[in-house]
């Protein structure tokens, strides 16, 4: 067997064992950010010809990257908003088994998760200034 179809059944079998696959047009991304999301998401990166697109029923003009996921719905929202947050970019598609998905309302998402580190943000600084004024006021009564 040549190199494609090693791929290919390697492809399939991940399909088969619980995995997603992200696409993702990376071609003028710089390839240094693409190690930095292997390396801050731990997950594999995949380049994808357009042979490999055409065997998965893709039809999409430019060459993908594809981003291996364990299927955890939390860990592949992270990494979908980590990606939109990062680069900007929407993925052209989420396949898992027999299933592609298409166009993904992402923004709204990474809103919601935006709004989300800031509320934790206030209630962090919120915490310190309340141990603060009470530190004070502790420090105050030993004063007087």
């Amino acid at each position: 067997m040549n190199n494609f179809f090693i791929k290919y059944n390697n492809l399939n079998i991940l399909l088969k064992n619980n995995y997603s696959f992200i696409c993702y047009d990376m071609e003028k991304v710089n390839y240094s950010l693409i190690n930095l999301i292997k390396n801050n998401l731990n997950i594999k990166v995949i380049y994808l010809n357009k042979k490999l697109l055409k065997h998965f029923n893709i039809k999409y003009s430019n060459n993908l990257y594809l981003l291996l996921i364990q299927n955890n719905c939390i860990k592949v929202q992270n990494s979908i908003i980590y990606i939109f947050n990062l680069l900007k970019k929407q993925p052209s598609y989420i396949i898992y088994k027999n299933i592609k998905l298409k166009k993904i309302p992402i923004s709204e998402i990474s809103k919601l998760s935006k709004q989300n580190l800031i509320l934790e943000i206030i209630n962090f600084f919120k915490i310190k200034i309340t141990k603060l004024i009470n530190l004070l006021k502790k420090y105050g009564k030993n004063i007087n």
